[in-house]
């Protein structure tokens, strides 16, 4: 009889521990309405830098708007190079197709 009491427990305790588990990882789509949706806007993320900008001193102020400006620029540098790559790369290979197509085929 002493057997089947500890059997029996063992059985409660893992039906417990398995309905923990299951609770624990379960999806619970409650959780995912606590996050508010304002605290991933724009305007949240920007605010810290905002602050920390204005917190530096002049000379700072205009060494990272410089800065900004200087990375700014080679970044636009860098996509009108992608472009103007590409739309050469569009010129030879319309080049080399037309001339496969008249020299080759005819």
């Amino acid at each position: 009889m002493n057997n089947f009491s500890e059997e029996q427990n063992q059985k409660q305790r893992i039906e417990e521990i398995e309905a923990e588990i299951d609770h624990e990882f379960s999806p619970n789509t409650a959780n995912f309405n606590k996050i508010p949706v304002s605290s991933a806007s724009f305007s949240n993320v920007l605010s810290p830098i905002k602050h920390w900008f204005q917190a530096l001193p002049t000379v700072g102020k205009i060494v990272v708007t410089f800065g900004g400006f200087m990375i700014g620029l080679s970044l636009l540098t860098t996509v009108f190079k992608i472009v103007t790559s590409l739309i050469t790369l569009v010129i030879i290979g319309g080049a080399v197709y037309l001339g496969y197509k008249f020299l080759v085929k005819s």
